[in-house]
């Protein structure tokens, strides 16, 4: 682990035990919700449990909430995990501005001594230092809570962004998976990509957004000349603002595509080459839609068919 991973996880951890003590020593009745990557995804799933939280949360009645960030691997520090926990879980907790100050521990045995005496709750109910929890956070009917807009002034960037590239543009942004758990086959991102250059049109503007490990895309990916956002691929409120303010947001299963979930004033298709993909209906544009995507012309012509009558 290089030392400035180590200095993140050590200011980290100092700054959010003394932001959270604060509210402890106050007298509040708190809710400890533990995140433990060791049961739980490093990834955008975290926002499915930042939901189940302010469900409970509001069910219960606490007053203040401590989420709880444990990394997976106790005294044997993983970089990439790290680089998820700074650069998508702490700022996808900013989302819900009582729960912006995310308590990120080294390991469950500092969590454990930092929990040792207070008073408050845990959950998930049931959560154990040393057995893995039965509860599996799922979204279910919470996406309605509208948890993941972003704020009025990433919009506002992403608004200036996409205007002095066209004010009159239908902006579709089109998102490319290349991390793992969701990385998406090759095949699949380049007919993602010769879907954006299909789609391009004096009123419309694709706008492809690459989601790759290491902010770097394959070198065998031609994007020509297609416009590439790169500024919200490591900003999650950047990104947010800019599935907002697109008319159309096309993206695979899973990956950043949670965001949109959780806001609704997202408009989203997720395009998949699954059999469960619903056949052509006429509601493709159904938030949250399935369209089948299969790595062929006559599967984008029908796609790219689809949507510009849904953009006149």
């Amino acid at each position: 682990m290089a030392s400035d991973d180590g200095q993140y996880r050590a200011s980290a951890a100092r700054a959010c035990l003394k932001t959270n003590m604060n509210a402890v020593n106050q007298g509040m009745l708190s809710l400890f919700a533990m995140y433990d990557l060791s049961y739980q995804p490093a990834d955008y799933r975290y926002i499915d449990f930042l939901a189940q939280v302010r469900e409970h949360q509001n069910t219960i009645g606490v007053e203040s909430v401590v989420v709880c960030i444990i990394p997976s691997m106790d005294n044997h520090p993983n970089k990439p995990e790290f680089w998820i926990i700074k650069n998508i879980l702490v700022p996808l907790t900013s989302f819900i501005g009582e729960f912006s100050n995310p308590t990120v521990f080294r390991s469950r045995d500092q969590a454990k001594r930092f929990l040792h005496g207070k008073a408050g709750m845990l959950f998930p109910k049931g959560y154990d230092f040393h057995e893995a929890p039965g509860h599996k956070f799922r979204a279910g009917s919470l996406e309605e809570m509208n948890i993941a807009t972003a704020s009025s002034e990433a919009v506002k960037y992403a608004e200036n962004w996409l205007n002095a590239r066209g004010s009159a543009k239908n902006f579709i942004t089109i998102t490319l998976i290349g991390h793992r758990p969701y990385k998406q086959h090759l095949s699949m991102i380049k007919s993602m990509i010769s879907l954006a250059k299909q789609l391009q049109a004096p009123d419309t503007l694709p706008v492809l957004i690459p989601d790759f490990e290491e902010q770097t895309a394959p070198n065998e990916l031609d994007f020509g000349r297609l416009l590439v956002y790169s500024e919200d691929s490591v900003n999650v409120q950047l990104l947010a603002a800019t599935y907002q303010s697109s008319r159309i947001n096309i993206m695979a299963w899973d990956g950043p595509h949670q965001l949109c979930r959780y806001n609704q004033d997202c408009k989203y298709i997720i395009l998949t080459d699954d059999e469960f993909a619903e056949p052509d209906s006429g509601g493709y544009f159904k938030r949250g839609n399935f369209i089948e995507l299969a790595p062929s012309p006559s599967s984008l012509t029908a796609v790219i068919k689809n949507i510009r009558q849904h953009l006149t």
